[in-house]
């Protein structure tokens, strides 16, 4: 993570990344020096890939009595950069430029990271499932805005504790759900490396630049988008097929069916069903979708709807009209869907979950300014991030 170009060349940066519908755009004036770590920041743009989760019933679903309750809520004074929540626990981390916080679902401030350090810039955030270990990569300011030097990778239990730090490792892409496997690499880079839980390099691979990295659910598969075109691979280190599309990637347990899509910016997307061979199974249109944790069920949203197909029948199981829906997910027990539809800064965005087994909406949740949301595997919480500074933990049930 350390080698860095030293040119002062300037270059404009116009960034227009589409995943699952939802279209962003980025001016960014940048210099070679800083261009790292912008890379490295690329993960938190594309902010809704494995987030959150949608529904709907053909002939309509009547509304729910429930609504998520909200745990707690908190505003900061520095801009908030990232939150993340643990699947199993609920813990959730919250980080700014200079310093890191470990919350418990209830909002506790169990430790905080960064008072003191003069960090100037953090990322490569991840949090194992049962929360009970951290990895994060802080540098430290220096007087020219911006810049980064002494970049170091952290890794901590659920203490605090750092168990291990380098300055070696590039820029972490992701984490694997069990806390056992750190990845690095970026689009800047043409190598893509793979660490164990102690720091120690494993295996590594060239490629044509790292996009996206998206593990499936046991932690034993792991999906790259390289420059657009998607390889599975083991965490032993085997290439296990190449898919013709990489973009927003959805996984199931052992990497059995992989849902991905390809962007057309001129139309709508294209979406393939794959099996973990690399087999296409099916090829659909439409702006996302998602795919249930044991494989059984999938979902496609196209313009203003949202479809539940069962996989093995190729049925549709519900439907319903939902406007602007930007990302999907299925909770882990098949139990509810969540939906964001993301408007912008200023405007009013909506979350929708739905109960799948009750056959029921519940109340949805409009959120103003909404920049981020997290949702844990079996969708019991929920957090989101607002106009750059507050932070809203909900309970679904």
């Amino acid at each position: 993570m350390k080698s860095r170009p030293e040119s002062p060349a300037s270059v404009k940066i116009i960034g227009w990344f589409y995943v699952a519908g939802y279209v962003m755009i980025d001016n960014i004036n940048i210099n070679m020096r800083r261009l790292m770590m912008y890379s490295l920041r690329l993960k938190e743009y594309f902010l809704f890939i494995p987030l959150i989760l949608l529904f709907g019933a053909i002939g309509g679903c009547s509304l729910s009595d429930n609504k998520p309750k909200l745990l707690w809520e908190k505003t900061y004074t520095d801009k908030i950069r990232g939150i993340y929540i643990s699947n199993d626990a609920g813990n959730v981390i919250v980080h700014t430029s200079k310093k890191i916080l470990y919350l418990s679902p209830s909002g506790e401030r169990l430790w905080e990271k960064g008072e003191g350090k003069n960090w100037g810039w953090i990322g490569g955030v991840g949090i194992s499932d049962d929360g009970e270990y951290i990895v994060l990569q802080a540098a430290l300011a220096t007087e020219e805005a911006e810049q980064i030097k002494d970049f170091y990778t952290y890794y901590l239990d659920k203490t605090g504790k750092v168990i291990w730090s380098s300055k070696t490792l590039k820029g972490i892409t992701s984490f694997s759900p069990d806390g056992k496997y750190i990845i690095t690499g970026s689009a800047l880079d043409e190598e893509m490396e793979v660490y164990n839980n102690r720091g120690i390099l494993l295996w590594k691979t060239k490629t044509a630049g790292i996009w996206s990295i998206k593990f499936d659910p046991t932690g034993k598969f792991f999906f790259a988008n390289e420059a657009g075109i998607g390889v599975l691979y083991s965490t032993a280190g085997d290439k296990i097929a190449t898919f013709n599309a990489g973009m927003n990637p959805q996984i199931c347990d052992n990497a059995q069916y992989i849902l991905v899509q390809s962007i057309e910016l001129d139309k709508r997307s294209s979406i393939y069903l794959y099996q973990r061979n690399g087999k296409l199974l099916k090829t659909l249109n439409g702006k996302g979708g998602c795919i249930s944790q044991d494989g059984s069920l999938y979902i496609i949203v196209d313009k203003n709807r949202l479809r539940l197909i069962q996989r093995e029948k190729d049925s549709v199981l519900w439907e319903i009209g939902v406007p602007d829906i930007n990302t999907c997910s299925i909770s882990r027990n098949n139990r509810f869907i969540f939906a964001v539809s993301r408007k912008g800064a200023d405007e009013y965005s909506v979350i929708y979950i739905f109960d799948i087994k009750d056959k029921k909406k519940i109340k949805p949740l409009k959120i103003n300014g909404l920049e981020k949301v997290r949702v844990t595997s079996d969708g019991k919480y929920f957090i989101v991030l607002q106009k750059g500074n507050k932070v809203r933990m909900f309970k679904n049930y």
